[in-house]
């Protein structure tokens, strides 16, 4: 009865969820870290039911391990912010006066003026600034004060956003919702990594 339990909630959050994002995509990575724990419900309650037959026990016991050892093997350790924090810092390493702008991800979808978007933004700043002083390069936060208007030199301007849902993005589309000016005439390059974007202009 447990395990019947476990895998009807499990279903229908999977349902659920794609059912939502069908018609307004929603859905990040980390909101799909509740099926990992559902699914390891599912299985303790069948190992604890089937105790008796080693072989189902022995069977459970490698798709469990490959549950883990799949993702990993497929993706590699995931750097997520630090990642992107890393990349800006290399671009700044050889370009020491580029620019770097910052927004949430909430700017990309509906949402971005609700309570809940706006509570998030002390938490996304703290997150910026502390990967942004650990790799030492200055930035600045934009997207809520109205539009910023940047101004192209010879190193690139670059505008980093985390939280970023799932789906195609144009580097120009990014530039407007987030409210960066300035930059109609640029080469425009998007980085879509694991954990959000980075849209690199430069001089044409």
């Amino acid at each position: 009865m447990f395990a019947a339990t476990i895998a009807a909630a499990l279903l229908s959050t999977l349902v659920l969820l794609f059912l939502v994002d069908a018609q307004k995509p929603v859905i990040l990575e980390r909101y799909l870290v509740g099926i990992a724990v559902l699914s390891g419900a599912l299985m303790a309650g069948l190992a604890a039911k089937f105790t008796h037959k080693r072989r189902f026990l022995a069977l459970l016991a490698a798709v469990a391990l490959a549950a883990i050892v799949v993702p990993l093997a497929w993706r590699g350790p995931s750097l997520q912010w630090q990642g992107n924090a890393g990349r800006i810092a290399r671009i700044i390493a050889s370009c020491p006066t580029a620019k770097v702008y910052a927004a949430t991800g909430w700017f990309l979808r509906d949402g971005a003026n609700s309570l809940a978007a706006r509570g998030e933004d002390p938490v996304f700043a703290r997150g910026y600034a502390y990967l942004a002083a650990r790799n030492g390069f200055p930035f600045q936060v934009i997207g809520r004060t109205g539009p910023t208007r940047a101004t192209l030199g010879d190193c690139p301007t670059l505008l980093w956003i985390e939280h970023v849902p799932l789906g195609h993005f144009d580097s120009r589309d990014v530039l407007s919702r987030t409210g960066l000016e300035g930059l109609e005439n640029a080469k425009l390059t998007l980085l879509r990594t694991e954990s959000g974007l980075i849209v690199r202009a430069d001089r044409q």
